[in-house]
């Protein structure tokens, strides 16, 4: 992998299986800062725990957050806790 996504923030919701947990897996080989969600909070961490050591030798970094992504006010505060410790 090219560490294309190398100083990059991403948010994803929905992280704990299939296509979330792919592009999860695929962001976090590229070098991404990634804050992930779901409402499964023992399938993010297992998703964690799965990210290589060579995603992170690559600066990546995978921040899990469960909770409803359908809730207003749990999403707007997991944008923020984002925001607040990348500065975007």
């Amino acid at each position: 992998m090219s560490g294309l996504l190398s100083g990059k923030v991403a948010l994803i919701s929905g992280s704990a299986a299939g296509i979330g947990a792919a592009v999860t897996r695929r962001f976090a080989e590229e070098g991404a800062t990634l804050w992930i969600n779901d409402v499964r909070a023992d399938a993010l961490d297992a998703l964690v725990a799965s990210v290589s050591g060579d995603a992170v030798a690559k600066g990546a970094r995978v921040t899990a957050t469960a909770g409803d992504a359908s809730d207003r006010q749990f999403v707007d505060a997991w944008v923020a806790a984002a925001v607040e410790a990348h500065g975007r």
